[in-house]
């Protein structure tokens, strides 16, 4: 169940009076109205022309409440929308370029981004079947580079979730400041006239999107970037497993179960990789301190930069190629060389050649290695492997072994470090498979090891570079 299905969990709290809606062509200073956009509970979005600097532009209205102290509160909340936003100068963030006041409606005029919300794009992922994980995080990290924005400003959003977070193409950019703080500001009562540098409540009800909110900030106190963080993590777990992280039918029941760390298990035909899960969970623990320290620290694990990613993916992937390709070539060669006999020279010249492959490659990819938690997991696994695979070389030489039962061993190990492996990414265990026939076939057949060998390791590349690819794509 996602916060959409539930209404008393999707709300955000809000005593404003439904805002007037102007028509088309109507003028909002030197803005002319276009069509209505959309429309909330304390505002609506309409699209306008800009005479004097011939652009399209987004304006948010608020409609005056039923009593002066109620309107100028969420004037006041408008203006610390405006003056928060225009103090983040950022592509992950949407742009303000005006904030004023219309037949007694404040308004905001920004950046028009057309392309639909967050939650509209990954509903329309998964309509079409193309909501991949990898897919799902490139788009919320555009989202968590525009919170890092925030955070490094000194400011906390206090309401982020997909519907605030816009779609246009490639670009991906936070909105809707209007609840914003200083961080480590306590929440309190607010007056007419509230500074940027104070947070909001009303009447005891602390404002906010209940499916998101942070426990500390449910109970109204003290919150910092963390509160983000848990928000974020919410709003990622639900677009990745179509539900919510914690159960409960009603507000109560679920910010019970926030607040007390009782997750849901997720589906059970869920595609996610069990790692990404775990940096999920973290995210979501109930006290602040068992979170991750930054949404630096969150994206790094989630998968870096997978815009930078994209721009260098066709390039890796070609060294990715060449790489195996040329183990492939040091494996022909030295069987030539040897007459297609197995030998411990043999063995250390692959295993060998393997490492320094590997080391050629980590060095050639280090910008994606650094950049990705995942990808970094998997380069360690590999090189790992190919360190154990060189110690059992050692080993079946020492211990008087053939080098052609020390070869068939290979097969065995590499099958069972790709299937420990494939406890944080399942697609190892094709790998394993992969390596696990190739040692029965040849323990049936012994005169057929170097073609299924030489088999194994050909679709060990083409199962790798499958996995070893950069998100996002």
């Amino acid at each position: 169940m996602g916060a959409d299905d539930n209404p008393a969990l999707a709300r955000t709290e809000t005593t404003a009076a439904p805002p007037l809606a102007p028509a088309p062509g109507d003028p909002i200073g030197r803005f002319h109205v276009l069509e209505l956009v959309g429309r909330g509970g304390m505002s609506v979005v309409v699209s306008a022309h800009d005479s004097r600097l011939g652009r399209d532009v987004a304006i948010k209205l608020v409609g005056p409440a039923g009593d002066e102290g109620s309107h100028s509160e969420f004037r006041a909340r408008l203006i610390r929308e405006a003056r928060a936003m225009a103090q983040l100068r950022h592509p992950n963030v949407v742009a303000v370029y005006e904030v004023g006041e219309h037949r007694g409606q404040v308004f905001l005029a920004m950046e028009l981004l057309p392309g639909g919300t967050l939650a509209a794009a990954v509903r329309r992922l998964r309509a079409s079947g193309e909501a991949d994980w990898r897919r799902i995080v490139a788009l919320f990290a555009g989202a968590a580079r525009g919170l890092i924005a925030a955070h490094r400003a000194g400011m906390v959003h206090r309401d982020f979730k997909p519907d605030n977070v816009l779609v246009d193409g490639d670009r991906v950019a936070v909105a809707d400041f209007g609840l914003v703080g200083d961080l480590g500001v306590a929440s309190r009562a607010a007056t007419p006239d509230i500074p940027i540098s104070e947070t909001l409540t009303r009447a005891s009800i602390v404002v906010g999107t209940p499916a998101y909110m942070a426990p500390e900030q449910q109970l109204g106190a003290p919150i910092d970037a963390r509160a983000d963080q848990f928000a974020f993590c919410v709003s990622l777990y639900e677009a990745l497993y179509g539900q919510l992280p914690f159960p409960g039918t009603s507000r109560n029941e679920y910010l019970d179960a926030a607040a007390a760390g009782r997750l849901r298990p997720p589906p059970a035909d869920a595609r996610v990789p069990s790692w990404l899960h775990t940096v999920l969970v973290r995210g979501l623990a109930a006290r602040p301190e068992d979170r991750w320290p930054s949404m630096e620290a969150l994206l790094a694990e989630i998968g870096g930069d997978p815009a930078a990613e994209r721009s260098t993916g066709h390039l890796e992937r070609a060294i990715g190629i060449g790489t195996v390709g040329a183990f492939l070539v040091v494996v022909l060669g030295a069987s030539l060389l040897f007459d297609i006999e197995l030998s411990y020279a043999l063995h250390y010249l692959t295993d060998v050649g393997f490492l320094v492959l590997a080391v050629v490659f980590g060095w050639i990819s280090r910008d994606t290695l650094a950049r990705s938690a995942f990808n970094r997991r998997l380069f360690q696994l590999a090189a790992s492997g190919g360190l154990a695979v060189l110690g059992m070389t050692v080993g079946g030489q020492l211990l008087g072994l053939t080098a052609t039962v020390t070869a068939h061993l290979h097969l065995f190990l590499i099958g069972s470090l790709s299937l420990a492996g494939a406890a944080f990414e399942r697609p190892l265990l094709l790998i394993a498979a992969n390596y696990y026939l190739a040692f029965f076939l040849i323990a049936l057949w012994p005169a057929l090891y170097a073609p299924v060998s030489l088999i194994a390791h050909a679709l060990l590349a083409i199962i790798a570079i499958g996995i070893f690819r950069p998100k996002g794509r």
